[in-house]
Formats: structure tokens, sequence, C-alpha cells
């Protein structure tokens, strides 16, 4: 984002990995995450903590999208310039240290720490519109047909670009941009 900002806006848009009958406890998927770990830090050169971790052993934290997404949604409508830094944030906490991201109480420390302030972030994120807004952004992906995440997409013009559908190192997502900024969107 910082490399190619002055040339792409970037919108952050929740896809709602884990919704419907895909919610439920860690535990059925815990063992498959705990043996993908040594793989996916590997390839990511990123590190999960001993607590998120012992969290996937225990088995019993409820997986939803549906909270962690709204309180994406409710971040990026006060400060949408720093959606993708709350995210990651967020990201930290439960890979790092295995915080429930089905905790309200997770979100507005967070908010905070970045310059929100504190009532009117919880207010907004209690706002029933909030699930509408939410929602609006699964049905988008959906839409465009994204199914896996994390996942990269780009609009010239009047086309789409499914760009990157799972984990892409710098040096890809560096080719991936230069190829899009290629494209004329006139002829888009």
């Amino acid at each position: 984002m910082e490399q190619y900002s002055d040339r792409c806006d970037f919108t952050l848009i929740l896809g709602g990995m884990v919704t419907g009958d895909r919610e439920g406890p860690i535990g059925a998927k815990a063992q498959y995450i705990l043996k993908s770990i040594p793989r996916l830090e590997q390839i990511t050169g990123v590190r999960m903590g001993e607590a998120h971790k012992a969290m996937l052993r225990e088995g019993t934290q409820w997986q939803s999208s549906l909270l962690p997404s709204k309180a994406i949604v409710a971040f990026r409508e006060l400060m949408p310039e720093r959606a993708i830094d709350f995210l990651h944030a967020i990201q930290v906490a439960h890979f790092d240290r295995g915080a429930d991201l089905n905790d309200i109480a997770l979100y507005p420390p967070i908010a905070v720490g970045m310059g929100i302030d504190e009532e009117l972030y919880t207010a907004l994120l209690a706002d029933d519109r909030l699930t509408a807004m939410t929602e609006e952004d699964f049905a988008m992906v959906a839409q465009w047909g994204i199914s896996g995440f994390p996942a990269l997409a780009a609009e010239v013009g009047t086309r789409f670009y499914g760009l990157a559908h799972g984990y892409r190192n710098a040096g890809e997502l560096e080719q991936l941009f230069d190829a899009v900024l290629k494209v004329d969107p006139t002829s888009a």
C-alpha cells in the first residue's frame, strides 16, 4: 500500500469467510490449522504465538466472521485511511495473543489506540446498521466470485481483476500491481 498509494486507491472490503454453517467452535478445524502452522510460518515469515496455538488446542473458541467484520466496518466508517492498519492489529491480537475475535471487548481498545473516540466507536459498533453494512460487504465479495481469503482485486475502468487469492509475497504483489497499472482505464 505504501509503495502504490500515490497511484492506487485502496479499499478494505470484508468477505465473510466464516459465516452460516461454517460458524462454530474452532475444535473441528483446530488440528488441521495446527498442522498447517509450520508451513504458513515458513511461507509468510510470520510466527504464530503460543497463546494462539493453545487456543487451537483447547478448541472451544467460537469462530464467526460477523463480529470481527462489523468491528472493522465500524472503524472503516470513522477512519477509512487506517482500516487496514486496524485489521492488522486485530490479526496480531488473534494470531499472536490468541484473542477471541468474537469478544466485543477486544475492539474498542485497539480503535482508541489508533485515535478513535471510544464512546463514538462503541456506539457505532452497537448500531444495527453495521450488520447490514457488513453483510453488504459480504454480498459484494460473493458477487465478484471471491471465495478464498485473503484476496486482492483491482478495478480498472469497468473491468474487475482478481489479482490474488491467498498469500502473496511482496515481489509477487509488485508484479501484480505493475501489470494492473499498465492497463489503460479508457479501454477497460
